[in-house]
């Protein structure tokens, strides 16, 4: 499956719009992605469980590490892909 990198402007805990959904949806089609399937979205929630009940280990927290670049700070987390 295609993957495509959505920059995030503004994050809210609030339910998405349906002109939201459509623009996405839109979005996708005209750019030749497939839809999540059921199966994409019970594996992310578990995903997420998991990740929401971990407790970091001293070994985790030393594979954090900080970048600087262009004034702009980005986290570079080496666990993410085992948690995630």
């Amino acid at each position: 499956m295609a993957e495509r990198v959505y920059r995030l402007e503004f994050v809210s805990n609030a339910a998405f719009t349906d002109s939201e959904f459509c623009k996405w949806r839109e979005t996708m089609v005209l750019g030749g992605l497939a839809l999540p399937s059921v199966y994409d979205v019970e594996k992310k929630v578990a995903d997420i469980k998991f990740a929401m009940n971990y407790s970091f280990k001293e070994s985790d927290v030393e594979e954090v590490t900080v970048l600087t670049h262009s004034n702009c700070l980005f986290l570079t987390v080496a666990v993410a892909e085992r948690i995630i």
